[in-house]
């Protein structure tokens, strides 16, 4: 048994336990908690306790869902999380990127839109619903409200595409520019939570060590989305 390369799966298993359900439960039960506590506290109506519970538990089953697809399980029965695969390639090697590329693929302009104005309607709908009712669910609307705002505005801003292809190979902000021939394969994954479908392009690199990939890419935002591997294993096998 090598010891090293089991205790490293003990502790991805369980980073994985608590990112995926440990915090969110923590996370569902202190705003539980809290607006129990802020209720007697200030004696507010019985609504904010039902409804301050309500939140608790529906952002800790987003936090839960979100975690979820942020770790990816790997055949040995550990778990990585996305953010970490392919931190070795990042920019490291002297590539020259092709003067034009043969397709460029960006994030929705609809999908961008529709962020900054459901922001907007959660933070209006907290903003009515402000001491009518109660007042710590409209708080809580009001905090998420500002948060997708926040995340639509960002999106908006950004106009860089998100993965490009040329004759010669191709372009993420994460591996940047790799050649066709630095690449041993390509996947297209679908990933089904609780009323969610997340779907991802894997690129694998030739020289990694590990058998998961170097990027996984979230397409579910990309317009145009269902182009890209067919363009892909086109370019790949010409």
């Amino acid at each position: 048994m090598n010891i090293p390369e089991e205790t490293s799966k003990r502790n991805q298993r369980q980073r994985h336990f608590y990112n995926v359900y440990l915090f969110p439960i923590a996370v569902g039960f202190s705003i539980c908690t809290f607006s129990y506590i802020l209720s007697n506290f200030y004696k507010l109506d019985k609504t904010d306790k039902i409804l301050g519970c309500i939140s608790g538990v529906g952002i800790g089953l987003l936090l839960y869902l979100r975690n979820v697809f942020n770790w990816l399980p790997l055949p040995n029965g550990s778990y990585i999380n996305t953010k970490e695969i392919g931190s070795t390639a990042k920019r490291t090697d002297p590539y020259v990127e092709p003067l034009s590329y043969v397709s460029e693929f960006y994030y929705s302009i609809v999908s961008k839109f529709l962020s900054v104005a459901i922001g907007i309607l959660i933070i209006a709908g907290g903003i009515y619903f402000f001491s009518k009712t109660s007042i710590i669910f409209p708080a809580l609307l009001i905090a998420g409200g500002i948060f997708i705002l926040y995340s639509g505005l960002k999106e908006l801003r950004d106009t860089s595409p998100k993965i490009k292809l040329a004759e010669s190979g191709l372009w993420t902000k994460q591996l940047g520019f790799k050649p066709w021939t630095t690449i041993s394969k390509t996947e297209i994954k679908t990933e089904r939570g609780y009323r969610t479908t997340q779907i991802y392009l894997e690129i694998y690199l030739r020289d990694s060590k590990n058998n998961y990939p170097n990027q996984r890419l979230l397409l579910n935002d990309i317009k145009n989305y269902k182009k890209i591997k067919p363009k892909i294993d086109e370019l790949y096998n010409a």
